[in-house]
């Protein structure tokens, strides 16, 4: 019998893209105004107005690309993880551990403590899911239940 569950957890690397983009922005922008405009008072509030402007721009934009959703089938057998167009099937003897630990998460304005939890596979590596909400904990309590194993807190 299968079981179903759709989560949500940050993931800080669709977000590289557009930094890199709104950086090559800025950087044309401080370009033109260099060469247009000829009083230095002028060049440096044009400066400071477009790098604020960039700035809200990626706040915008990093609250909707940060959160990926994440899907997990609990079958008889193996769990397969869905996320972002990639399928992956994982019986469940390959479960070395689940690991929730804590870590401060700075990629905002205000740093603060926030958890992850890291599943282990034998001789594949790891899979780190980063707090969202609850789905995600939905998620992984079900993946612990059905493979009989405890989650291991750091």
């Amino acid at each position: 019998m299968e079981k179903e569950y759709l989560f949500k957890y940050k993931n800080s690397t669709l977000f590289k893209i557009p930094v890199i983009l709104f950086s090559l922005f800025y950087f044309i922008l401080c370009i033109i105004i260099f060469k247009y405009i000829n009083d230095n008072a002028d060049k440096l509030l044009y400066m400071l107005l477009f790098l604020l402007i960039n700035i809200l721009w990626m706040i915008q934009i990093k609250k909707r690309l940060d959160v990926t959703d994440g899907k997990f089938i609990l079958k008889d057998n193996e769990l397969s993880y869905i996320t972002l167009n990639k399928i992956y099937n994982i019986t469940y003897e390959e479960i070395e551990s689940i690991i929730k630990e804590k870590y401060i998460e700075d990629t905002n304005i205000i740093s603060y403590y926030s958890y992850q939890y890291i599943i282990y596979i034998k001789n594949s590596g790891s899979f780190t899911f980063k707090y969202y909400d609850n789905s995600l904990d939905i998620a992984i309590n079900a993946l612990a239940n059905k493979i009989n194993q405890n989650i291991n807190e750091k």
